[in-house]
């Protein structure tokens, strides 16, 4: 994949993650990043790891950074919320020639900005670590002490939440074939434990 499919991708992601509500700021970038590539199996091109407020991309801000320099995207600052991101000068043009695979992964790109769009960033947060705990392999309420366990200002009842609302992202995302479905006792044990 190229740079240029690469920041595409990302650009249509911003760009629908504002479509849907989205303040579009670099956590929800970073978030709906992770959750193409390691729910929905999107080729990103980045890796992520558990930093101070979720699973980050270090990669994915230096792709940013590129992009902002290439006129890409720019971002907008209306305090007192952090920047938002919109699309370049140079964006238009990047999407008219670069689309191809964004275009592969339109349908993912837009169940995750309908599912993380209005979401603020504490609950993008918790909704990433539930992702990211259910990465590890973790059952049942396993995966909630394990995200609090990570995460110990959140409470239970969020942490709770978290991995149901996850969970429910999950169904949604296999009923619309975007994953391929876990068999009903994988699901009841992930549920469960």
């Amino acid at each position: 994949m190229s740079n240029l499919d690469q920041s595409c991708l990302i650009l249509n992601l911003a760009l629908a993650l504002k479509e849907n509500g989205s303040w579009a700021g670099e956590t929800h970038i970073q978030k709906g990043g992770y959750f193409l590539n390691t729910l929905l199996g999107v080729p990103t091109g980045v890796s992520f790891m558990l930093y101070k407020h979720g699973p980050f991309s270090f990669e994915l801000r230096e792709l940013l950074t590129d992009m902002e320099a290439l006129g890409f995207i720019k971002w907008n600052s209306i305090p007192p919320f952090g920047p938002s991101i919109s699309e370049g000068p140079f964006g238009n043009q990047l999407r008219a020639k670069f689309s191809t695979l964004s275009d592969q992964y339109h349908r993912h790109i837009d169940f995750v900005a309908r599912h993380l769009g209005k979401r603020n960033v504490a609950s993008l947060e918790r909704i990433a670590t539930a992702l990211y705990v259910s990465e590890e392999g973790l059952v049942g309420p396993s995966r909630v002490a394990r995200l609090i366990d990570l995460k110990p200002h959140v409470d239970v009842f969020l942490a709770e939440k978290a991995v149901e609302e996850f969970d429910q992202i999950r169904s949604e995302a296999e009923k619309e074939q975007l994953i391929p479905a876990l068999s009903s006792s994988i699901r009841e044990t992930t549920q469960t434990g």
